[in-house]
């Protein structure tokens, strides 16, 4: 019985979050905000995975969520509509093409679930720091 108790701990020392076994928080009052449908609150708890902000070509996003481009166009625009997240459009540099665009989630309240009374000022925090190419 020892050796399953030291091997647990063993374990549980050895263990470095990629993001693979990272996970996401997601408040209750999230779930039941009603400004956002399901599949919305999919993608935003998506992207609140990598953080700040979210590099990800849009492919990968597809593929990972089971989604057609057409949909997360859908689902980007709609977010960003509503306030939930910034989306940094770039060119890039060696193609002159319009690369994968950087998408920062905007915070939401833990308490209401909705976006906090700073998000406007976040948002244009962003816009003036890492503004869009067009």
């Amino acid at each position: 019985m020892e050796e399953n108790i030291s091997d647990f701990a063993l374990y549980k020392k050895k263990k470095e979050y990629t993001k693979e076994n990272f996970y996401t928080p997601v408040f209750n009052a999230f779930m039941r905000n009603t400004d956002l449908n399901i599949q919305e609150k999919a993608f935003f708890i998506y992207l609140q995975g990598f953080g700040d902000k979210c590099f990800q070509n849009q492919t990968t996003i597809c593929e990972e969520l089971s989604i057609s481009k057409p949909t997360l166009r859908k689902l980007m625009q709609g977010l960003e509509e509503k306030g939930y997240i910034y989306v940094q459009r770039k060119y890039s540099h060696k193609t002159k093409e319009k690369a994968s665009p950087v998408v920062f989630p905007i915070p939401i309240d833990e308490n209401t679930g909705k976006l906090s009374e700073h998000s406007k000022q976040l948002i244009g925090y962003l816009r003036d720091k890492y503004p869009s190419d067009y």
